[in-house]
């Protein structure tokens, strides 16, 4: 997939690992670093991302209306349609319409938002509604990170998603990407008490920790309150998602 973008991919260990929550923080640090940043939801079937950021109200462009896009897709006009969080134009699935779009909508409206330059933070489902479109998108990354929990449930999941990275690797080769060896890393929180050191976590996966926060004890309510992961309730995840995109930038 050609482009002037930059696309960057996170998914999580397992369901409830914080991947969405992740994503928007990378993408907000991104907008605030270059001010050219799309997030882009790809787990259909559910809420949608714009409900975990309190948008769902918001006006503008969902994927359901992209079912008949096609084409070279205009990018710049698609991203004057989203609807906004923190100045961060989103791309969300609905809660209203969860059926799943042709592989070949999402290749296209995602190659038009990369060719409009800037960056695509994509939040990917679980491995096991991977696409070929999606599977596409992972190949062609500029980054991947698996956001992970440090308990043991979260780590055996990390090993999970690691080895299907890997089987990408094998099956699409190095000739779809943009680097010759794939940059992937894990982004690490830890949970209260846990001594789990990052080392331990880089032998066990076989990807290196590019960050570790510590959890925002007040997220899950603000969430739920409808403020999404806001600065106030997400200052471990905002600095996270800081570090994380002045890594990528580099």
């Amino acid at each position: 997939m050609s482009s002037t973008g930059r696309l960057i991919v996170v998914v999580g260990s397992r369901g409830g690992a914080g991947a969405s929550c992740l994503a928007a923080a990378i993408a907000q640090a991104l907008q605030g670093q270059t001010g050219r940043c799309i997030l882009v939801d790809l787990c259909d079937g559910g809420a949608g991302i714009e409900v975990l950021l309190g948008i769902e109200g918001e006006p503008g462009a969902r994927w359901p209306e992209m079912a008949a896009a096609r084409g070279e897709i205009d990018g710049s006009e698609l991203v004057l349609a989203l609807p906004q969080w923190q100045g961060v134009p989103v791309l969300s699935f609905s809660r209203h319409q969860s059926k799943p779009l042709p592989d070949e909508v999402l290749l296209d409206v995602c190659a038009g938002l990369l060719r409009n330059g800037g960056v695509v933070v994509l939040d990917l489902p679980s491995p096991a509604a991977w696409t070929p479109a999606i599977r596409a998108l992972i190949s062609d990354a500029d980054q991947t990170l698996i956001a992970t929990p440090d308990s043991a449930v979260g780590l055996a999941g990390a090993v999970a998603v690691a080895a299907a990275l890997n089987a990408l690797t094998d099956t699409h080769g190095a000739s779809r990407r943009r680097a010759p060896t794939p940059d992937r890393a894990i982004a690490l929180r830890s949970q209260s008490g846990s001594r789990v050191a990052e080392h331990d976590v880089t032998k066990l996966v076989g990807l290196p920790v590019m960050v570790k926060f510590r959890n925002d004890r007040n997220l899950a309510t603000a969430i739920e309150l409808g403020a999404g992961p806001a600065t106030k309730s997400a200052k471990r995840l905002v600095k996270a998602g800081k570090s994380i995109a002045a890594e990528v930038m580099q």
